[in-house]
């Protein structure tokens, strides 16, 4: 006979009242209670993780593709946005959504200044994903001729600056020389996360980065790949890498 099972079916069998039986249910209680709390602490913590999870993905996306570069200037190298995979990317069972992006360094200056890099993005951008992190005003109006001279900042930055909606600031970007553009503050968004976006990103028109570089319009800083799956995420990466040429580089976010 197993000796944990005798020995805990004799205990188990104590008469009321007596001090074993009033030990095994301390035991009993006891037992249920610490897994209970573990149980509890377990799904906050699978909860916090997956808000935090879906805050950056949100903001960014599952993959990046950008352009190989060896060294560690601020510049992009650009890629085309003709490639055939951004076409007919709908045609992998993998693949949920793909938008453009393209990045530029600046100064902001209000009563005070503060570095920010400014994400450029397009009418491709989702934004049914970003919209549970617009707490006030609008997101950006591309159908502006040109570009938009429009511009949704973090509520960290707000705050430091002193800034709200509806606000005109003006951003030094940084090139030889410098090129100040001035625009107006539509939304304000709150990630959470100061140390990945709320603390230097700036969301813009991709199309006035795309002038202060001189490319063309079929030219971006890299694509935002967005999976069905995030249990299938890394299948989806080795797929770009079969897809894509080989001198772009495919990188997770989460990495």
């Amino acid at each position: 006979m197993n000796l944990s099972y005798f020995i805990s079916k004799r205990i188990s069998q104590e008469e009321k009242g007596t001090f074993s039986a009033t030990i095994h249910k301390i035991a009993i209680a006891s037992i249920g209670i610490g897994l209970a709390v573990m149980i509890v602490s377990f799904l906050i913590l699978k909860g916090f993780q997956d808000t935090v999870t879906n805050k950056i993905y949100g903001f960014s996306s599952h993959i990046q593709v950008t352009k190989y570069s060896l060294g560690n200037s601020l510049e992009e190298i650009p890629i085309s946005l003709k490639t055939k995979f951004l076409q007919e990317y709908k045609q992998y069972e993998l693949i949920e959504h793909v938008q453009e992006f393209s990045l530029k360094a600046g100064l902001l200056k209000h009563e005070e200044t503060q570095g920010v890099i400014v994400k450029g993005v397009s009418k491709r951008f989702d934004l049914d994903r970003f919209n549970e992190n617009l707490i006030k005003g609008r997101f950006i109006n591309f159908d502006s001729p040109g570009y938009a001279k429009e511009v949704v900042i973090s509520k960290t930055i707000a705050d430091k600056l002193k800034l709200d909606v509806e606000d005109d600031i003006i951003i030094h970007f940084f090139m030889n020389p410098p090129r100040p553009r001035k625009l107006k503050v539509v939304g304000i968004y709150e990630t959470n996360l100061a140390d990945y976006y709320d603390g230097k990103f700036v969301l813009g028109d991709i199309r006035m980065i795309q002038r202060l570089n001189n490319w063309g319009d079929s030219l971006a800083g890299g694509l935002e790949v967005f999976v069905k799956d995030v249990n299938r995420v890394e299948e989806s990466e080795y797929l770009l890498d079969e897809v894509l040429d080989y001198q772009l580089y495919v990188e997770l976010v989460s990495d």
